[in-house]
């Protein structure tokens, strides 16, 4: 969801590499040099550590562990509140929707999970985590409370994915500023190296930048996880132009350094669809989806990990949001996508599932439940 962050300065490391700017005939030999960074700045085995692989990506599919399809089906839940007002002040009524989220953790993840949803996509941020104006202790409060909101979902029986909402911030500066997440991640990573059921976003909806300047940071971070923390679990990678846009080329150039890096690469790409002002998922908005997106869902890895009725660029469309989730589940789940998060549990935009007064589902919550939900895919 597009938004604007605070930024907050933190120190870390990137490995070096030089900025890509891709000609297409000089792919592969800035692939290579980004690769022979990677050697080089750690020692590290190929093959990660870290917690277990009770989910895998098994070529374009999610499996568990007895080898069978997975198919996520999940929201988006704000727990961890970072929003400011232009002034730099907190912002009262986000700051109530997810001091709800907190005060009522194990309540809202158990009715997330009767919706028979299996995962829950929660935003995480820098800006507060080095700047925290919401909660006591500092960063260590910041994690504290992370550690709780995992754990509600965690008894819950949800799978948890994690996202770092900082790269909506940094937007054509992501190439500079990528490193400055990783001592963040480091720590969050360490909460929950133990725990198989919590996976890794690391840039939600990157954007202004080139498929070569998001190659050059997918690889560092790739390195970061595999080679530094050890981690050999799922990572979800967006893609840039706000996760929307598809290249072949970059992808499977990604997934080859993932291999690299760790004989068995264990990505899914991210892919985020709004109406954009359609008014139904149909015609030209249709066709445009499968030429952009569907044809690629057999061969490549890839998890819806936000959709949503509305961001700003058209009217609020439910309508299209049922459509485009049909869809999903007669189509486009067989066909191989891994799974759908919808945008969002409980907020304060025509996006929320219920109803910040009354923690109802509203109509889009309804929508959800009953077109993707309470489907079951095998």
């Amino acid at each position: 969801m597009n938004a604007v962050l605070s930024r907050a300065a933190s120190s870390g490391r990137a490995f070096t590499t030089a900025r890509l700017r891709l000609p297409l005939p000089s792919l592969l030999v800035s692939f290579a040099l980004v690769l022979s960074a990677c050697v080089n700045a750690s020692g590290a085995s190929h093959e990660g550590r870290g917690n277990g692989q009770l989910l895998s990506v098994q070529g374009n599919e999610l499996r568990n562990v007895h080898g069978h399809r997975f198919v996520f089906r999940g929201v988006v839940v704000y727990a961890l509140p970072f929003y400011y007002d232009a002034g730099g002040r907190s912002d009262p009524t986000l700051e109530s929707v997810t001091s709800y989220a907190w005060t009522h953790r194990f309540q809202l993840f158990q009715a997330i999970r009767a919706t028979e949803a299996n995962v829950v996509r929660i935003p995480v941020s820098l800006a507060v985590y080095s700047d925290n104006r919401y909660l006591p202790g500092g960063r260590r409060g910041y994690l504290q409370r992370l550690s709780g909101i995992v754990e509600a979902a965690r008894a819950a029986g949800l799978y948890v994915i994690l996202v770092w909402w900082d790269s909506l911030g940094f937007g054509s500066h992501l190439l500079e500023d990528f490193h400055r997440l990783f001592p963040m991640m480091s720590a969050v990573y360490h909460l929950f190296r133990h725990d198989s059921n919590v996976l890794y976003e690391p840039y939600n909806e990157p954007h202004g930048i080139t498929w070569g300047q998001w190659l050059a940071v997918m690889i560092n971070t790739l390195a970061f996880w595999r080679k530094s923390l050890h981690y050999g679990g799922i990572l979800i990678l967006d893609t840039t132009g706000y996760s929307w846009d598809i290249s072949p080329l970059y992808l499977r150039a990604l997934l080859d350094a993932g291999t690299f890096l760790r004989s068995q690469p264990n990505l899914l790409f991210a892919n985020h669809r709004y109406p954009n002002g359609a008014t139904c998922f149909c015609g030209n908005n249709r066709l445009t989806w499968q030429r952009q997106v569907g044809r690629y869902l057999n061969t490549l890895p890839m998890l819806g990990s936000e959709y949503g009725i509305y961001d700003g660029q058209g009217p609020v469309s439910a309508n299209w949001g049922r459509g485009f989730l049909a869809n999903l589940a007669r189509n486009d789940i067989p066909r191989g996508l891994n799974g759908a998060i919808t945008f969002v549990w409980d907020w304060v935009d025509p996006n929320s599932m219920t109803n910040p007064a009354t923690h109802q589902l509203t109509y889009w919550g309804r929508v959800v439940v009953s077109q993707f939900l309470r489907r079951h895919f095998s």
